[in-house]
């Protein structure tokens, strides 16, 4: 937030924040398919409320995930991805199938 009147410099550091956050997000978007699972799994934290959605999955039934655009939605996808693929012992069975 900035107020009516900014100055050169608080535009030209909110500009360089602003440009900074989006280039990291793109940075990590990027490097997602060689960041190491334990690492993507390591980076997220939940509250539990995603163990109904990973029980559905593991019953065989679909589940949607809405991930709101705060943050770096593609890490928070690729977490879901192997959290619901650690889980999953397959015996044989093919492992969920699971679109991002």
């Amino acid at each position: 937030m900035i107020g009516p009147d900014p100055s050169v410099m608080d535009l030209r550091r909110l500009s360089r924040d602003g440009m900074r956050s989006y280039l990291r997000y793109w940075l990590e978007a990027f490097r997602l398919p060689v960041i190491p699972p334990a690492e993507i799994l390591g980076r997220m934290r939940a509250a539990g409320e995603e163990q109904t959605a990973f029980r559905h999955l593991a019953a065989g039934r679909g589940v949607n995930f809405a991930l709101p655009h705060m943050g770096n939605w593609e890490h928070a996808g690729a977490w879901i991805v192997l959290r619901a693929r650690k889980g999953h012992d397959s015996g044989g069975a093919a492992a969920p199938r699971i679109a991002i």
